[in-house]
């Protein structure tokens, strides 16, 4: 949505990969930074690599990043940390090491506050406690990144900063179902388990000191602040659950399928994997062959979701109902049990909530004078009406999309 315009026209569709695709249609912060606005830029999905360019005084990319590095590089420390445990735990918490507290620690250079420090190692008393609470680990991520985003935001003061947290969004996918109930007819009392009911309302507690912490910045330094998602939530009733697969050892699986080539596999949301290649030849190789792999009843376990862009690659794994009882993968008629393929077998929290269209947008607090008088808002508008109101020319592409002043009352 800060590029005015949907992904079917810019084909920006999977993390980590290859942007040119979108060259001709820059982002909000690019274009305002060539304007001779000063810009800032933290955790934005598919922001790219971190900008050097002269007016961007600050970029720390999003928490899927292919490289920690940052700009100004000193918050290399803290993206380091950041990617690790992302990489580490992905769809399921791991256990927690003294090198990750050591790791963490270094981030006190990076604006860390005591605060956080409290609040991180008290949540890791209480996952020894009860397990349960490694589940929520996620949300001491956003602790953790808003304090260097404060320190980012009061050293550096852009004229235009974008801040993207993602712990709301997660929590509702998984733990809907515990919030709202009555959206699966059931009640908090036929509830298998009680201890995620609070999870979501968590999740926006930490969403409204955030919100409250910028409103007050705003306020005291002359910013206009805007909370905007491009799509809301609700309920999905997902049937049985299936055990899911993720790649532990990529080594193993490239073995597994004969695949020498040379190949780097990027961070992703499962079941989603990105790989990137040195040449198309090797791109389509590695796909063909992994794209061979099945499990015993020749089911499939990996599929291209998109087309691939310049040389990166997604694919989606897939769940497998004969893996719980025959965990054996299939590949030119080789069969191996599938630790040795390079795959791990996992359960967690089925999902309960997922994207639908309706997304909000608040712009100094409001939605408008009549909060009824517009239920519907393009979000390919946001980019051209913030420039707008940068009095910064808005592309030709985007002048269709310039949204009814009434938003900004």
């Amino acid at each position: 949505m800060l590029r005015g315009f949907a992904n079917d026209t810019h084909y920006i569709r999977f993390l980590n990969q290859d942007l040119s695709c979108a060259e001709n249609y820059p982002p909000l912060w690019d274009l305002l930074a060539s304007a001779g606005k000063t810009v800032g830029i933290f955790g934005c999905l598919q922001s790219g690599l971190p900008s050097n360019a002269k007016n961007v005084l600050f970029h720390i990319p999003d928490t899927f990043a292919s490289t920690y590095r940052t700009s100004p590089s000193r918050y290399e420390s803290f993206q380091k940390f950041n990617l690790q445990q992302t990489q580490k735990n992905k769809a399921i918490a791991n256990k927690i090491n003294l090198l990750d507290g050591l790791g963490a620690l270094k981030v006190f250079s990076n604006g860390l506050s005591m605060k956080t420090v409290v609040r991180v190692y008290s949540h890791l008393v209480k996952e020894k406690i009860e397990k349960s609470n490694k589940s929520l680990r996620p949300l001491m991520q956003a602790h953790l990144s808003f304090d260097v985003f404060k320190q980012c935001l009061s050293k550096h003061r852009p004229d235009y900063v974008a801040f993207f947290t993602n712990h709301v969004a997660g929590v509702m996918h998984r733990y809907w179902k515990y919030s709202f109930p009555e959206d699966f007819d059931l009640t908090v009392e036929q509830l298998s388990e009680s201890f995620h009911t609070q999870s979501i309302l968590k999740a926006m507690d930490i969403a409204d000191e955030q919100i409250g912490y910028l409103l007050r910045f705003a306020k005291n330094n002359n910013y206009e602040l805007i909370v905007a998602s491009s799509m809301g939530q609700e309920a999905i009733e997902r049937g049985e659950y299936i055990p899911e697969i993720l790649i532990e050892n990529f080594g193993k699986l490239k073995d597994f399928v004969g695949f020498s080539g040379l190949a780097k596999q990027n961070m992703a949301m499962q079941p989603d994997y990105v790989f990137e290649f040195d040449s198309r030849d090797s791109l389509a190789e590695f796909s063909k062959r992994v794209c061979a792999v099945t499990d015993v009843a020749g089911v499939p376990l990996f599929r291209q979701r998109y087309p691939p862009v310049g040389l990166t690659l997604n694919l989606s794994i897939a769940r497998s109902k004969v893996m719980r009882s025959s965990p054996e993968v299939v590949y030119a008629g080789k069969q191996q049990h599938l630790n040795h393929a390079g795959l791990k077998l996992f359960t967690r929290d089925i999902g309960t909530g997922y994207h639908q269209p309706e997304g909000i947008v608040i712009w100094n607090g409001k939605l408008s004078d009549d909060p009824l008088a517009r239920k519907e808002i393009d979000s390919r508008s946001f980019a051209p009406e913030i420039l707008n109101s940068f009095q910064v020319s808005v592309p030709s592409y985007m002048h269709s999309f310039l949204l009814d002043k009434t938003i900004r009352a």
